[in-house]
């Protein structure tokens, strides 16, 4: 029997977000390989800039929206406004936000229902914006959009559609049976958001069977564990990419993660001690051996 998986929706709504909201849009910065990103609050007139439009108008004059699924769900757009976190550094955004953009004009949603939050890639500061507009989304992967009827959140579409942009949308919009592309981390961040720090090895280990199937590769729950990280949630982040171990026991990367997590909680020994066994998964591994000999002088 086919199964559908309900979103974790977080206890937010459109208008609080845009309480939180910083007044300051459109704000630029370097990214982590130095180029020019956009950061924060962003209006859509800001992707039609250089160097943004160099992406955007490829992306959004190539792709051919289907007009005739749009128009089914035109009229229950009413009440419906769409949250956006992305970022320019990321080729997911450059690709599905100015087509997204596309299919929601031609669903009749006015600039005024479409919010936009660009992220970071520092990994101090990943996957966040400067004022924190994140907070309580469960951002872990970009493009997300966020679909909001009448404040409240009613599903989102995860750095790519299921089946078309078109379609997923339709489908959340009528409220009918939806699953993201990513299930497994949200059934994590579930038990991550509601249990102690101790609690969450045993925990997550109950689910490790049950997330299998669902996980796409080793890189959903990775991604969840540096955004854990860059929050300075440490417990919950190394419980997470231990979790991540455990399902991809023969990745080195995994490996790799969790003891990055260790090193930045200050834990030297356990650090050392996974750098060594992601080495003795991948000999090659240029960023174990790098650490492994920092941590022996």
């Amino acid at each position: 029997m086919k199964k559908h998986y309900t979103l974790f929706i977080v206890c937010l709504s459109f208008a609080t977000f845009a309480q939180n909201s910083s007044p300051f849009i459109n704000q630029e910065a370097f990214d982590s390989r130095g180029n020019t990103m956009l950061l924060g609050p962003c209006s859509k007139v800001a992707f039609m800039r250089f160097p943004y439009n160099q992406w955007y108008d490829k992306f959004y004059n190539n792709y051919q929206v289907d007009s005739t699924i749009t128009q089914s769900f035109k009229e229950k757009t009413a009440d419906i406004e769409i949250l956006t976190f992305a970022a320019t550094w990321c080729g997911d955004t450059q690709q599905n936000l100015p087509r997204f953009m596309k299919v929601a004009e031609k669903a009749g949603l006015s600039n005024a229902k479409l919010k936009f939050v660009m992220v970071d890639n520092a990994q101090e500061r990943y996957k966040q914006s400067p004022t924190h507009e994140e907070t309580g989304w469960n951002i872990f992967r970009v493009p997300t959009f966020i679909i909001l009827k009448n404040g409240l959140e009613i599903g989102r579409i995860i750095e790519r559609p299921v089946e078309s942009l078109e379609k997923d949308l339709s489908k959340i919009i009528r409220q009918e049976p939806y699953a993201s592309a990513y299930q497994a981390q949200n059934k994590v961040a579930q038990i991550v958001e509601t249990h102690q720090a101790k609690q969450l090895p045993n925990e997550l280990q109950k689910i490790s069977a049950e997330i299998k199937p669902l996980l796409r590769n080793s890189s959903e729950l990775n991604a969840y564990g540096y955004v854990l990280l860059a929050q300075k949630r440490y417990q919950q982040a190394i419980a997470v990419l231990a979790l991540n171990t455990n399902v991809y026991p023969q990745e080195a990367n995994t490996f790799d993660s969790l003891a990055e997590a260790y090193l930045i909680s200050g834990d030297k020994k356990k650090a050392l001690y996974y750098y060594e066994k992601a080495l003795q998964l991948d000999a090659n591994l240029t960023s174990a051996k790098e650490k492994i000999g920092e941590l022996r002088k």
